[in-house]
């Protein structure tokens, strides 16, 4: 039996993100074995970028099903948008403080 701690990868672009990074933080979350990867930039994703990482698929839990790689605008953060994951339960598999 694995680890309960979970695995949320984060990458923060400033500058011009594309389907690259994306590739690069599906390699990573491949490489680490974490369940959810989030990239965060400035600007809006192009449609590659978001067919990417819809084709990583979902991450399933005992409370539903995320999207295994995410990626988020600044803005979309600042408007409220949250990151998709398990909330925290009473089985312990989600630690924040872990």
């Amino acid at each position: 039996m694995g680890s309960p701690n979970k695995q949320v990868i984060l990458s923060v672009k400033g500058g011009h993100a594309s389907v690259a990074h994306v590739r690069d933080l599906r390699g990573v979350l491949d490489r680490e074995n974490a369940e959810i990867g989030v990239l965060i930039t400035l600007q809006e994703p192009t449609a590659p970028m978001r067919k990417e990482s819809a084709s990583t698929g979902f991450y399933s839990s005992p409370r539903g099903e995320n999207p295994r790689l995410q990626v988020l605008t600044i803005a979309e953060l600042l408007d409220g948008r949250r990151i998709a994951y398990p909330n925290r339960c009473s089985c312990g598999l989600w630690d924040p403080a872990a």
